[in-house]
């Protein structure tokens, strides 16, 4: 009842060159089209051979990622017309319209289907 099930074995590639840990690998971008084509080192990463994926590169530790961004420019306003209200100064009431009334619908039924 409880049999084992089948695992698959994979064979991995030996670990980098010590004392850096740093290989490496052998990868080639093909050319103007910013893509990586590696040549693998294991089974495992043979099954992955056929992925298109951009060659992206890794940033030194504490480098700033974005760029950065200009300033914007001030928008170019004529504001001198308007002046502030000084502090604690009421500023009054908007008046509103007076509503109208809603129209007569007594004459209207509503019919059972």
């Amino acid at each position: 009842m409880n049999t084992p099930l089948p695992m698959e074995e994979v064979e991995l590639a030996p670990p980098p060159d010590a004392p850096t840990w740093l290989r490496k690998s052998q990868a080639t971008p093909q050319s103007g089209t910013g893509r990586l084509q590696i040549k693998p080192r294991d089974a495992y990463m043979a099954a992955f051979e056929s992925v298109d994926a951009p060659d992206y590169s890794v940033a030194e530790a504490g480098v700033d990622l974005l760029p950065a961004k200009p300033q914007p420019a001030a928008p170019l306003l004529d504001l001198s017309r308007f002046s502030l209200a000084p502090v604690g100064s009421d500023m009054g009431h908007v008046e509103r319209p007076e509503s109208q009334a809603a129209p007569d619908t007594s004459h209207l039924k509503v019919i059972p289907e």
